[in-house]
């Protein structure tokens, strides 16, 4: 089983399509718990120095140009290199040839609806997008997972059992589950 485990991590932390232990381009943020590590570069990955997915920009724009604000979890972040935002702005700008428009993926990994809710009003908000499009709720939903829920993980209701300590920090016994 150590050795499944050790197995695994090695395998899901080298790729960045398969990766779960996501925590090297994030930092700690006081009242989100994470954001991404501003100007961090690494595979696929490539954080600009306001700490979004994707190239840099400028927070001002030119008035010609139309700006979508993508805010979302890992499903918007992930894969990388090709994730919906980035087939947004391909698709939008193979449909708008003569209009210049930019996507900028606001996804964390992780991020619930109350984290997006505070980066957006922390600043996010400042970017002005025309359009802003909101891809969040698998965190939101695992709250109803018994690792989710904070009274379960503080202890309140129930002590945790050892399988629930090992199921909580060994990813292959989360399998069966």
């Amino acid at each position: 089983m150590a050795i499944g485990e050790l197995a695994t991590r090695l395998v899901f932390s080298s790729n960045t399509l398969l990766n779960i232990n996501i925590g090297g381009f994030k930092d700690y943020h006081p009242t989100r718990r994470a954001q991404l590590r501003a100007g961090y570069q690494a595979g696929d990955i490539s954080i600009n120095s306001l700490g979004t997915l994707g190239d840099e920009f400028k927070i001002d724009r030119s008035a010609d140009t139309i700006r979508v604000l993508t805010i979302g979890d890992s499903v918007t972040f992930s894969p990388p290199q090709f994730n919906y935002p980035r087939a947004l702005e391909e698709e939008l700008q193979n449909a708008f040839p003569d209009t210049k428009i930019e996507v900028i993926n606001g996804s964390v990994p992780g991020y619930s609806s109350y984290e997006a809710l505070d980066w957006y009003e922390e600043s996010l908000h400042e970017l002005n997008p025309d359009i802003t499009t909101i891809y969040l709720g698998w965190n939101d939903m695992g709250q109803f997972h018994p690792f989710g829920l904070r009274h379960k993980n503080d202890g309140l209701y129930q002590e945790q059992t050892l399988v629930g300590r090992l199921m909580q920090s060994s990813y292959l016994m989360r399998v069966p589950y």
